[in-house]
């Protein structure tokens, strides 16, 4: 199955190696986002299989951001997985699991699908 994940990250470098990631290595399709409003202007094409989104985007909060995109746009079903630099994982009851930065592009796919419940 080709699962479809939007990248919420405002650092180029970090989405281009997502886009490696799940896109050439996982063969998933990627839609990204530079902040909250981006993300959920993407969301008007479909709703993805997971949202992989930074804690701190510029001028936003991720766990604000994930709050919205559960709000705004219904995402109630989707998981969404919250990357960071930090020792500790942010927590939020609209966060569904946690990814840490730096990520191996080789295995986020798999990262991806164990924090979202989903088999590899």
């Amino acid at each position: 199955m080709t699962r479809v994940v939007l990248v919420v990250d405002d650092e180029a470098d970090i989405r281009a190696i997502a886009r490696v990631a799940l896109e050439t290595i996982a063969g998933w399709r990627m839609l990204e986002a530079t902040s909250g409003d981006q993300a959920l202007a993407a969301l008007a094409g479909g709703v993805p299989d997971a949202v992989l989104m930074d804690h701190l985007l510029t001028g936003e909060d991720g766990l604000m951001v994930a709050a919205r995109l559960r709000q705004e746009a219904g995402l109630t079903g989707v998981p969404i997985l919250m990357m960071s630099a930090a020792s500790t994982a942010p927590t939020s009851d609209d966060v569904d699991g946690f990814i840490a930065k730096p990520f191996n592009p080789r295995t986020l796919a798999a990262q991806i699908s164990a924090a979202a419940g989903w088999n590899a």
